[in-house]
């Protein structure tokens, strides 16, 4: 068995490559509707970090990130556009758990696209709630691993365990198990999810190689563009946050909120009102909610509008 953590852009830039692990798995992406999609900042520099000290690796994209959903084609295609120099010597990973636990023909199709178009076999990360739920038998029988989490009683730990996995349906094996997300090792100072993967250094790096021709995908029909000059709006925009904004249902601070936008994360949007004393940029959406609004600060910041 190996030991090993995942991070993503809230470990920020840790430092791998003295810690006491076997490998280390770091989010890239997330999204990518219409193009648009997450890009974690950190990725890079602590996959090359881990990478040179000697660590495993694998890499991972949440899919339908908050506010930049995109469908199952879209979002695999940004994941490999954006992580494309690590297929083939890290493991690529779905990571299952926001708002379409439900679609596994999404999944199904995520990881279909990304095996075709690399020739490495994703893994598929979600929790026992989520795969105990739902018939994700299309996925096992694919031939894509499984990385299951289960917390228990999720206790503060010292260092790594190495738990037997818990049961999941339509899996007979369990490639990799998250089983504490509150673990402390040396050399960081903060928590970390810890895991166990059933394996040696040769089986990881089984998972992680080449092991299909990759296919010519077949094209996919370009949706529809949205009219560049929305009527009584602008051309669509993109903002970068630099903190965490909530996304609302309406221009309003007392709106039921949509979604928590992390900072860092990209939101586009494709027109402005002014309200309750914010600027707000309108996010066009695709769900039930149609519109999301973002505040983009007080009107008063560098003076008055009237």
């Amino acid at each position: 068995m190996l030991n090993g953590i995942d991070v993503s852009s809230w470990q920020g830039d840790i430092q791998v490559q003295n810690m006491d692990l076997d490998f280390v798995i770091v989010k890239t992406t997330g999204g990518g509707g219409g193009g648009f999609g997450y890009i974690n900042p950190f990725a890079d520099r602590v996959y090359q970090r881990a990478k040179k000290a000697g660590k495993l690796l694998g890499f991972y994209h949440y899919a339908h990130e908050a506010g930049l959903q995109g469908t199952a084609i879209e979002e695999a295609d940004y994941f490999v556009k954006h992580s494309k120099s690590y297929f083939g010597e890290a493991i690529p990973i779905l990571d299952w758990e926001s708002d379409n636990k439900h679609d596994v023909a999404w999944a199904k199709a995520f990881l279909d696209r990304v095996y075709q178009t690399t020739g490495v076999r994703p893994l598929f990360y979600t929790y026992t709630g989520v795969v105990n739920s739902y018939d994700f038998s299309s996925i096992a029988k694919a031939n894509y691993g499984l990385w299951i989490a289960n917390y228990g009683t999720n206790a503060v730990t010292q260092g790594f365990k190495q738990p037997q996995p818990p049961k999941s349906n339509g899996f007979p094996v369990t490639a990799m198990y998250q089983y504490n997300s509150q673990t402390y090792l040396s050399g960081y100072g903060g928590t970390l999810d810890a895991n166990v993967f059933y394996g040696d250094a040769k089986a990881w790096k089984a998972y992680a190689a080449v092991n299909g021709k990759p296919e010519k995908p077949t094209p996919t029909p370009e949706p529809p563009k949205p009219n560049p000059t929305p009527t009584g709006g602008i051309k669509m925009k993109e903002i970068t946050l630099n903190s965490n904004v909530n996304l609302r249902t309406a221009a309003k601070t007392s709106a039921p909120v949509i979604a928590l936008l992390k900072k860092g994360q990209k939101v586009k949007f494709d027109d402005i009102v002014l309200a309750g004393g914010y600027m707000w940029g309108v996010q066009p959406r695709t769900d039930k909610f149609k519109k999301g609004y973002v505040s983009l600060g007080k009107i008063d910041s560098y003076g008055s509008i009237k």
